[in-house]
């Protein structure tokens, strides 16, 4: 198992879209090992019910797609990535069709294009209606498996190899051998996706805990917008389903919400109703839920065709159903859910970090695409660009490199308990962060928030880890401490960064970036 097995040209943590697409584009000259800690279909990627945007409609063009991007930002988008980001889309499709990605057509033929939050034009495709995450990650595998790149699962990564600020490679801990070991390699992409579950209530699947940007931040690199996480408006709120996210694209053709008295109330609030951007729909959610003693509002379809429904929405309506709620006659009761971070592991356009090898791509990187409000169906785009890139820039600095450098590094055997020392830790955490630093915030919870967890730190950093959940709950509480000094930092509200105590945009003093950097 040691040895030669240990050492590759490029080993990519995650094994969502992001990091299979990557995996896919490196050349084929180039060693590659596809990391992941649990199976390789547990991402987000595979839960995404919303779709790909791209410009190729005969009223759109890239420069209005760029547009509509910067303004979801609220000020802090990086111009120069969302430009490549939206002209590189229209070439993307094309290479997902190819490669046997089946989007969703009209009756004419022509790819079915559908219109979210805060788009301006109908660009955004999607693939059996609300499984475009799905039925691209499918592909993707496929490809994977045919191009027979090795892929090593249950493997939790603990630790970034650097040395002089060049990484090496990964320590790790595979739950299979019960081993701690080494793997070395030229260069490491990071795409272990986003941090979902450091909130109780989120869409992100119990795998989203924020691993890549904790070792990367231990290791020296640089996080940025860490306050910025998203909440996502519209969650199924029921007391025996899980955390399901209602996809934007039922608001983008018509849905309608309403309070628990039935009363239709966002456009009292926002001029853009339903369409307005998220960050702004979740507000509004939390607010009449308030005014109305609820912890719900609903979520309106039943003027829709059934059949445009079966069609369009026939995921939603099969997992709906299972809990007694046909959405073709009930409506759907929903609240905000944590969603996505648009902060992240601070790369350039090139996907590099400060970290000579280390490169980091999808959700996890902060890219500065989504600035301080995600715009729908960016997410999976961005994870596509900047994969492809990445990928080039990794096969380049693979062959101008030498011998991969093989350090001296203890292999250990760990073995893997089921009894989790850290899970009181976690649940505090979630309930704090939720309550401190979830869609409102002010100063005086996080400096209460900020001293538990800092509390918190204290206690488990000396404390031993049975399992991979205990790993993640360090992680994770680090991670929370980040998210939260950032927010008591910025003072003003921004995209999905709202302080209650500063409740206006402040660019004078304001439009910039807070870096964290360990030390």
């Amino acid at each position: 198992m040691f040895g030669l097995n240990n050492v590759w040209d490029v080993i990519i943590v995650g094994s969502g879209i992001a990091g299979l697409y990557t995996a896919l584009n490196v050349s084929e000259k180039s060693k590659t090992l596809i990391i992941t800690k649990g199976d390789i279909k547990e991402s987000n990627s595979y839960n995404a019910q919303g779709g790909i945007a791209a410009a190729i409609g005969e009223d759109d063009s890239p420069d209005i797609h760029f547009q509509d991007t910067i303004r979801a930002g609220d000020g802090l988008c990086n111009p120069e990535a969302v430009k490549i980001l939206v002209y590189s889309a229209p070439s993307i499709v094309e290479e997902l069709i190819k490669l046997g990605v089946e989007f969703d057509r009209d009756e004419t033929g022509r790819l079915d294009l559908g219109r979210e939050g805060a788009h301006s034009r109908r660009r955004v495709l999607h693939s059996r209606g609300d499984s475009t995450g799905k039925a691209i990650m499918e592909v993707l595998v496929r490809r994977i498996l045919e191009r027979e790149v090795p892929v090593r699962d249950q493997t939790m990564v603990l630790e970034l190899i650097v040395e002089d600020n060049i990484c090496k490679g990964v320590l790790v801990w595979d739950k299979r051998s019960e081993l701690i070991y080494p793997l070395f390699s030229k260069a490491v992409v990071l795409a272990t996706g986003g941090i979902g579950q450091i909130y109780p209530f989120t869409t992100n699947p119990s795998v989203a805990c924020g691993d890549g940007l904790a070792v990367a931040y231990n290791s020296g690199a640089e996080l940025c917008d860490m306050e910025f996480v998203q909440f996502h408006p519209t969650v199924l709120k029921h007391p025996s389903a899980p955390s399901l996210l209602i996809t934007e694209s039922i608001r983008g053709e018509g849905g309608i919400l309403r309070n628990v008295y039935g009363e239709r109330f966002v456009p009292k609030y926002h001029e853009m109703g339903e369409l307005a951007p998220r960050d702004v729909v979740s507000r509004i959610i939390t607010e009449e839920m308030e005014r109305t003693n609820s912890d719900y509002v609903y979520l309106d379809i039943t003027h829709l065709s059934k059949e445009f429904i079966l069609s369009h929405f026939p995921m939603i309506y099969r997992e709906c159903l299972k809990y007694g709620i046909d959405i073709t006659k009930d409506y759907i009761p929903v609240a905000p859910g944590a969603h996505y971070m648009m902060g992240g592991i601070r790369t350039n356009l090139k996907g590099e970090t400060c970290i000579k090898g280390l490169y980091a791509c999808g959700e996890c990187a902060g890219t500065g695409i989504h600035g301080a409000n995600r715009m729908a169906s960016n997410s999976l785009l961005e994870g596509l660009v900047f994969g492809k890139i990445i990928a080039q820039e990794v096969s380049n600095y693979v062959f101008n490199n030498g011998d991969v450098d093989v350090l001296d590094i203890e292999v250990r055997e760990k073995k893997i308990y089921k009894e989790e020392l850290l899970k009181k830790f976690r649940s505090k955490m979630q309930h704090l962060m939720w309550k401190y630093c979830g869609i409102r915030r002010e100063e005086s919870g996080l400096k209460v928030l900020l001293e538990e967890l800092e509390r918190m730190q204290q206690e488990v950093i000396d404390m031993p880890v049975n399992n991979f959940q205990d790993v993640e709950t360090k992680n994770m509480l680090l991670l929370s401490r980040l998210i939260a000094e950032s927010a008591l930092e910025r003072k003003e509200s921004r995209g999905a960064h709202f302080r209650v105590d500063y409740p206006y945009r402040d660019d004078i003093y304001w439009q910039k970036h807070i870096i964290k950097k360990k030390g």
